[in-house]
């Protein structure tokens, strides 16, 4: 399952038990953003406090740690900073209240029982004994905390991903855990998969040029099974919203 689809299940099972939950019930985008404008700052958008709050959870950062944050901030910048602070204490406090959860808080109710409870993360990890982790790329702080309590008794983890593929680090991800996964797995076996079969060889040559630019990556030769076309140049368009993409796509077809 997904991170947050294993988590819901713990906790409607063992680990909300330990929490002393009765039911886990989880808010609607509706309802959410509804407390979300009852609690924010005017002067914010509802979607930016949406996302500061999952960006707080995905680094398992309470209400009370985001406070202690602010110390570290200059002052112009704790001003904007502690609006979204007690937007997320107030939201939180509401879900609280009324016994909700969000995706968010399923991740570090699971995480902080398993790290506080020795004896359940040695029952969870034995249960589990080997993890495969795909797009490992795309892990956040949350989900990488939550890896490493499951491999309490053991190190069978399956990694599958790709550095020059992470795309979402303003979604919360981290590519230094792919990147430092050697550090953390240091017997880890690592295999390249270097055979392209989707794109031809102009397309993924041109790639692996680009991409080669990046600071820190893992170096990977890429070869096309392809065979190369008569076509020996890549179109780049530099499109200014969605739109005009989608525009320049369907010219490119008609034309095509």
């Amino acid at each position: 399952g997904t991170f947050h689809a294993l988590c819901y299940r713990l906790l409607r099972t063992e680990v909300g038990r330990s929490l002393g939950l009765a039911e886990v019930k989880l808010v609607g985008d509706a309802d959410r953003f509804r407390i979300i404008r009852d609690v924010m700052d005017p002067s914010l958008e509802a979607e930016d406090v949406r996302d500061a709050i999952d960006r707080y959870k995905d680094r398992l950062v309470s209400p009370a740690a985001a406070w202690e944050e602010l110390k570290g901030l200059g002052a112009g910048r704790a001003d904007d900073a502690e609006k979204y602070v007690r937007a997320y204490e107030g939201y939180q406090r509401r879900l609280q209240t009324r016994g909700l959860h969000d995706y968010g808080d399923l991740l570090m109710r699971v995480v902080h029982a398993l790290a506080r409870d020795p004896e359940l993360r040695g029952a969870l990890s034995s249960r589990y004994r080997f993890l495969m982790v795909d797009e490992f790329q795309d892990v956040n702080p949350a989900q990488h905390e939550l890896i490493q309590l499951l491999l309490d008794r053991h190190d069978n983890v399956w990694a599958v991903g790709d550095d020059d593929q992470a795309i979402y680090g303003w979604r919360g991800s981290d590519v230094h855990y792919i990147l430092g996964f050697r550090e953390d797995f240091p017997n880890a076996s690592i295999y390249k998969l270097a055979e392209n079969y989707r794109s031809q060889p102009v397309v993924v040559e041109r790639a692996t040029q680009l991409v080669g630019h990046n600071r820190a990556r893992f170096a990977k030769p890429l070869r096309a099974v392809a065979s190369p076309s008569a076509r020996r140049a890549v179109t780049v368009c530099m499109a200014t919203a969605e739109g005009s993409e989608a525009r320049w796509i369907a010219r490119s077809m008609q034309t095509l």
